[in-house]
């Protein structure tokens, strides 16, 4: 938890870096969500022995998995407590 805390800080301070721009938290975690998203579709297109992947790609789609993605982190997290 700390790790992606220090990671959303280093992102929210090199974006609003000599700007009067406050971004919130959440805001700042979207953005890793889609950059990880991009990086996941990039990797699955540079192998050589990749299958077909179909994923939902709109502007909707990305704030879809976003959501998803937090879900499934938040339950993940809630089994590992129990």
């Amino acid at each position: 938890a700390r790790q992606r805390r220090a990671i959303i800080d280093g992102l929210r301070d090199s974006i609003t870096h000599g700007t009067q721009e406050n971004l919130s938290t959440e805001k700042i975690s979207e953005l890793l969500l889609i950059t990880q998203y991009f990086e996941t579709l990039r990797d699955i297109a540079a192998q050589s022995r990749a299958q077909t992947v179909f994923l939902p790609h709109s502007a909707s789609a990305v704030a879809d998995v976003a959501s998803q993605i937090r879900g499934g982190v938040m339950s993940g997290s809630s089994s590992a407590r129990r």
